[in-house]
Parts: structure tokens; sequence; C-alpha cells
């Protein structure tokens, strides 16, 4: 288990670092199966508060990153998310979006719209959908459209928010990547954690027709 910091840590393919430290974060990347569980503790991302473990990689244009996302479930601590994340860069307050999965079992998204702004929920209601654990998410980016989809095991990929940046609030270059964060934990989990598996990060060139 690896401390995260303000400091960037690389491991992997991937290079971890915690927002609003000194709360706790760490990463374990397993080589064996190409997967990330990602750690947090006393950690949110709501209104000013930039609060997360996030392991990244950097990529620029049109992309899509996708993973398997299997979620430790605390039943005291079901306000905690594991979400995939696009960021202008690691700067604390930098705008960004990223679909999300709660302990709770449903979905939904956050986004930060201007630099040094508030993160708020993006969708409404804010968490929605049903999906199993674990399930596979996905966020692409066509040019100044963002889509986050969802599947289910044996399933199809659904999308379950959409974003056009008319605004161009995101640069051309972004940091993307995994993110844990919970606001609370207990003595059973002190800890909140999420593993990604069956990691997929690509950029996307020439003329899309679909990605399946």
């Amino acid at each position: 288990l690896v401390p995260g910091s303000a400091a960037s840590e690389s491991y992997g393919p991937w290079t971890g670092r915690t927002f609003n430290t000194p709360k706790l974060g760490a990463q374990v990347y397993s080589p064996t199966d190409d997967a990330v569980t990602v750690y947090s503790a006393g950690l949110d991302l709501s209104g000013p508060t930039d609060g997360h473990h996030f392991v990244w990689q950097r990529t620029g244009g049109s992309f899509l990153i996708e993973a398997k996302v299997s979620q430790t479930v605390d039943p005291n601590s079901l306000s905690a998310k594991a979400l995939l994340m696009a960021r202008n860069s690691l700067a604390t307050g930098s705008p960004c979006i990223a679909p999300a999965r709660m302990a709770t079992g449903q979905l939904g998204c956050k986004g930060r719209l201007t630099a040094g702004g508030s993160i708020a929920d993006m969708m409404s209601p804010a968490w929605q959908y049903a999906p199993t654990n674990p399930c596979w998410m996905r966020l692409k980016r066509v040019g100044n459209t963002f889509t986050a989809s969802y599947k289910n095991s044996g399933g199809t990929w659904t999308p379950f928010y959409t974003l056009v940046d008319t605004n161009n609030v995101f640069s051309p270059s972004m940091v993307v990547g995994l993110s844990v964060t919970s606001p609370t934990s207990s003595a059973a989990y002190p800890l909140q954690s999420a593993t990604f598996s069956e990691i997929r990060v690509a950029r996307l060139t020439g003329t899309l027709l679909t990605v399946k």
C-alpha cells in the first residue's frame, strides 16, 4: 500500500496523488492483471473541495477511458464513490468531469466547469440507474462532447450523461484516470476502495463511426 501525497508517485503505467492532503489516499498496481486498486479516506468532491485520490495518465484530443469497476461497499460509508475523471490539469480547482458509481449502487456525474469554481452534481436527479457491482464505466470525448456510459456483465453500453462543452472549458490536452473519494470511513473499512481492471485508455483519431 503506497500512501498518496501532493507530490506525484508513479507505479506501472499510472501516476497517483492525493488531493486535499493530509487526508489519506493510496493506490496499489497489480501488473499480473493490470489492475489498480485506489483507496481514499476523509475526502470528497463537493463545492470547492477537490478531495480524492487520483491515478492518471495524460492524453490529448478525442479519447476514451473505460474500466471494470469493483467497489468495496461499507454500509457505514455509502457516500463513497468510484470515478473515472478527466481534468485540464493536476492543479487544485482545475475544471473536470467525472462519472461516478456511488456505494449506494447508483450512477452520477461530478463536474467543475470553471477554474477554481465549485464541483457540482451534473445530473438531475443527481444519482440514477442501478448498475451491478462490479460494472463497467466509460468516459468518451469526441471533439467537445463528453459522454458517460455504463454496462453490466454481458450487457451493452448505455449512455447516462452527455455534456457538450460549448464554452470550451476543457483543454485539448487532459489528464485522465481513476479516482476514489469518501467523506466518511468506519473501523471495519478505514480506507474506502475500488479496483479498476480491464482498463482501456485510447486516443480516438480519424473519423469515429462507433465505439462498442
